[in-house]
């Protein structure tokens, strides 16, 4: 008792070094060192929606000094955290940004009955640029309005050029019309007034060309740039240098608009290079076209990527800047992040130990039972072979998931999910996590159970080895307890946001505040979180908890059990780029990245099962709390589409 009350005011104190370090590093890089501020806005908007945006502000810009700014949108299933590398960068370079949470991500609300990809109002992206349209912004030159959209980001950038495009092209029609003041001729007044429709000044698609050429192209009347990974998954094989020569590169300086007013930027392009600026700027007529070393999802990561974002803002705008564009600190910021996240996983135990010794949870304390008697003869051949079986249904499940011949299961049995979504299980990518749980969650029910009723059969397991039996009472008492170390966990999360702005990140995992609507969508899928991860607690407590079998080899044995389907799946997904240029799986390539985020959990799971185990007996309590805790990193971070409300 004494080791263990030890070892967790270690845990305690070395969880607390990690998270106020990390929290408060991030905090004051996330701020250029208090050169920035940083804000969270909340905008109501059209359809009774209210839009949530955090804003970096330099703190040179003022009503004398008036900075440009770029509203950014983030990709489908992320929130505006993810865009840390462009805010951070650019604000260090006195540009204001305003990083949205796109509606049905992150803390907007969601348009009910409305998928968040149908690029309504720009998914938010509209009413923002007429908020800083409008000129409350003292500090905001409304003369440099940018927009940047990665990924999903793309489609509302398009789709929020779309409706200026509109509105500036009624207008000129308008002017042209005989019963206008100047007549058929356009005046300066009128084209004046077709120009203050059009309040944005430069755009940027990353990682979604095709999307923003497609929706926008016939009505812009602005500087463009893309920025495109070599290697981007929504390609068969799209190849360093591939883009010069290709549509894509020719679109950009090749088109015409609804009016005829730019009928071509360079007519002598007729072999479109990258890192090559066309057209002027002056005149919005500019087109550029970056192509770093990246693949789809590291795009917002990879620092060539972030300086080519740079290199295309302070470019356009002309900022006096003595930052070079490969001067970053953003990456630095995220490694604190991750210390910070490291430190919150580590506090689970402690806390859990804490509200252990509190008198009403007290009770749940019991003893780890007897282990299974040490492996022999056939049995270790059966062990083994059992070992490799659950890694090798943990892969064949994926495929199952979403990569069978005709309709994948995930859309059986959520029809249209990656289109409607489904007004119950509304959070596209966590339906898809939530088949292939539901797959292991029955193999590993039928696995544990049939190995366990024969040795019980033959005398060699208890019920006690396998810490299932639990009363109604302390059921839900065990429940109470699982809820309140979720409590205080997520109070931490909470901390750490008004404190310091900060949540507990690595790139595209997270730990964030929520807001009221996610904890219905959390609801939902927490049942077969919490079925699949009990049935994992038996396997590692009631199946690999073996005498002569160390702790260490034991935990560590669960855990690459765990994992080891997911990483074979992303060593072949990743390993093609390396070898062919493209992904295995290239049409379901978002649902492998999905599935491909959970490596993480399934390898440290065995951990927190087996340390809840060891102090309650039950399998019970370990996995409620991290059930819980994962459905809402997972629920907190994604989309939600087509909710009741």
């Amino acid at each position: 008792m004494k080791h263990t009350t030890k070892m967790c005011r270690r845990l305690l104190c070395a969880a607390a070094a990690l998270m106020l370090i990390g929290s408060i590093g991030a905090w004051m890089l996330q701020t250029s060192f208090f050169s920035v501020r940083v804000e969270d806005i909340y905008l109501p908007t059209n359809h009774q929606q209210t839009l949530h945006a955090i804003a970096y502000i330099p703190k040179s810009a003022s009503a004398e000094n008036k900075a440009p700014v770029v509203i950014v949108c983030h990709g489908w299933s992320d929130s505006a955290e993810k865009m840390d590398a462009s805010c951070i960068e650019l604000s260090r370079r006195g540009i204001v940004v305003i990083s949205m949470d796109a509606y049905g991500h992150g803390l907007s609300s969601n348009i009910a009955g409305l998928m968040p990809s149908s690029g309504i109002d720009g998914l938010g992206m509209v009413p923002l640029v007429d908020y800083c349209a409008s000129g409350i912004l003292d500090y905001v030159d409304t003369d440099r309005i940018g927009l940047m959209g990665y990924s999903m980001g793309g489609s509302a950038l398009g789709g929020a050029m779309v409706h200026y495009g509109d509105l500036y092209t009624a207008a000129y029609e308008q002017a042209q019309s005989a019963a206008s003041d100047g007549g058929s001729t356009v005046t300066e007044a009128e084209l004046a007034y077709c120009d203050s429709l059009y309040p944005v000044n430069a755009i940027l698609a990353t990682a979604n060309l095709d999307a923003t050429v497609t929706r926008c192209f016939d009505t812009l009347h602005v500087n463009f740039g893309a920025v495109k990974g070599t290697h981007e998954e929504t390609k068969a094989a799209v190849q360093a240098g591939e883009i010069e020569g290709r549509p894509e590169g020719n679109d950009i300086v090749h088109f015409q608009t609804a009016l005829g007013l730019l009928k071509t930027i360079d007519p002598e392009a007729t072999d479109v290079r990258v890192n090559t600026y066309y057209g002027d700027k002056a005149d919005g007529t500019l087109r550029v076209f970056y192509e770093p070393v990246t693949t789809h999802p590291l795009l917002v990561l990879f620092p060539n990527a972030t300086a080519r974002i740079i290199e295309y803002w302070t470019y356009v705008w002309d900022i006096d800047t003595p930052l070079e564009s490969g001067n970053q600190i953003y990456l630095i910021k995220e490694l604190l992040n991750l210390a910070a996240l490291i430190g919150l996983l580590l506090m689970i135990m402690p806390v859990g130990v804490l509200l252990l010794s509190v008198p009403c949870f007290s009770s749940l304390c019991g003893a780890e039972g007897p282990k299974v008697p040490a492996i022999q003869g056939k049995q270790k051949n059966m062990f083994w072979i059992g070992i490799a079986l659950n890694a090798g249904i943990s892969y064949l499940t994926i495929i199952i998931t979403f990569k069978l011949y005709g309709t994948p299961l995930y859309m059986k049995l959520f029809p249209n999910s990656m289109i409607a979504g489904s007004h119950t299980f509304s959070a596209t990518g966590v339906s898809v996590i939530w088949v292939w749980m539901l797959l292991n969650t029955i193999w590993l029910a039928v696995w544990f159970w049939v190995n366990y009723f024969r040795d019980k059969k033959a005398g060699l397991r208890t019920p006690e080895m396998i810490g299932w039996t639990i009363g109604g009472a302390e059921f839900l008492k065990t429940l109470a307890f699982a809820a309140c170390v979720f409590g205080a966990i997520y109070a931490i999360v909470g901390f750490a946001k008004w404190a310091f702005n900060t949540d507990f990140r690595f790139w595209a995992v997270a730990f964030k505040v929520f807001n009221v609507g996610k904890l219905w969508t959390w609801l939902v899928y927490f049942p077969l979180f919490f079925l699949f991860y009990l049935m994992n607690s038996l396997f590692v407590n009631g199946a690999l908890r073996v005498e002569n079998m160390s702790e260490k080899k034991s935990l560590l044995l669960a855990a690459a059990s765990n994992a080891l389907g997911v990483f074979v799946m992303i060593v072949i997904q990743y390993g093609c780029v390396a070898a062919t240029g493209h992904v295995f799986y290239n049409s379901d390539w978002i649902c492998a990245y999905w599935i491909g985020l959970c490596i993480w959990q399934l390898f440290i799971a065995p951990y927190y099962l087996r340390f809840f185990y060891k102090r309650t007996g039950k399998n019970w309590a370990g996995a409620l709390i991290i059930s819980s805790l994962y459905t809402m990193c997972a629920v907190g971070n994604t989309v939600i589409s087509n909710t009741w409300f």
